[in-house]
């Protein structure tokens, strides 16, 4: 829920900045301002069925869609550069268009909180997002000096949605630098 109550935050100051002015640019600004807070309230709206529909014993009564996966790594990635400002942080995306059927505010909970802690834990130099057919690997890296806290219930809700879904998951540390694998492909 973090991210969607910080793009709603910082778009509402952006309206906020530019309510004073009155040029088409002004006008442009608030129309994306208003578009990228409607989609956090309607991603929140998502996340919160979808986190009761996890305390369920039925998880039948949600539709599955098609999502293009690129798109949404892409989108996912730019919600959350936040995250990197003021850091020397490069980013590295390499996607590859393909079309998945899959509950989609589950997936979008689980990129989001992998791609977060990446970003987050990421001080200084690269990180990696790779996505070929229905598999993501995300790699950061961060000096072992470094705090690692905040790995919690994040990858907590993570890791049972990943479950829920039958998905394949992996996560792995070497020397200054950490990696997940997330596979769409069932574990059957």
């Amino acid at each position: 829920l973090r991210t969607p109550i910080t793009i709603i935050a910082q778009n509402t100051e952006i309206l906020k900045r530019i309510s004073t002015l009155d040029t088409l640019k002004a006008r442009a600004m608030e129309e994306r301002a208003v578009n990228r807070i409607d989609r956090a309230s309607c991603n929140m709206k998502n996340i919160i069925e979808t986190l009761l529909w996890m305390g369920r014993e039925n998880t039948h009564d949600l539709s599955m869609t098609s999502v293009r996966l690129d798109l949404l790594i892409g989108e996912v990635a730019e919600n959350l550069l936040h995250l990197l400002k003021d850091k020397d942080v490069t980013i590295d995306v390499s996607v590859s268009p393909v079309t998945v059927k899959v509950l989609e505010t589950p997936l979008r909970i689980i990129l989001e909180n992998l791609v977060r802690n990446a970003f987050f834990h990421t001080s200084s130099g690269g990180i990696k997002i790779h996505q070929r057919d229905e598999t993501i690997s995300i790699v950061n890296d961060f000096k072992k000096d470094e705090n690692l806290t905040g790995f919690g219930f994040g990858l907590k809700l993570t890791s049972r949605l990943i479950n829920k879904m039958d998905w394949t998951y992996k996560a792995e540390s070497f020397p200054g630098k950490h990696r997940v694998i997330l596979s769409l492909f069932s574990r059957a």
